[in-house]
């Protein structure tokens, strides 16, 4: 594995592996442009209604395009409405000192998360997240 970060230059880099002369996968990264919104990983999700079911989720800071950017840091706050509540916030840096249980973090790498727990009541619940220059991201869970 190969970490850090190029110099930002626009364009493309795919990469492929290959078994055996064939190809088995590929990536694909496109240089984004500036972050401009918040969206989260995966879309409408449905999950049982019961008391205490823990739900991890993340967002990414993106370009207009929907491309992530990696390097924004800037400040998340989540809120909830629905059955449901925060119970913790992340961002995955390993050595960061912001508290856990807030409803706010700074992304780090682009991406925060927040894990929120069900209520044990069915409806919905959506979740969102706000960063200052940057539209808000928004996710619904359908809970029954």
């Amino acid at each position: 594995m190969i970490t850090g970060f190029l110099p930002w230059q626009p364009g493309t880099v795919r990469v492929v592996g290959l078994n055996g002369g064939k190809v088995v996968c590929s990536q694909e990264t496109v240089t984004p442009g500036p972050a401009i919104k918040l969206q989260f990983d995966g879309g409408l999700r449905h999950v049982k209604a019961e008391e205490g079911y823990q739900i991890l989720l993340t967002v990414r800071a993106a370009d207009g395009e929907g491309h992530p950017y990696f390097r924004e840091s800037g400040k998340v706050r989540f809120r909830t409405e629905g059955p449901a509540v925060i119970l913790a916030v992340d961002n995955g840096d390993i050595t960061g000192n912001e508290p856990y249980r807030e409803d706010h973090i700074h992304m780090h790498r682009g991406c925060a998360s927040v894990l929120i727990v069900l209520t044990g009541e069915p409806g919905r619940v959506s979740v969102w997240a706000d960063s200052d220059g940057m539209r808000s991201g928004q996710i619904t869970l359908c809970v029954g």
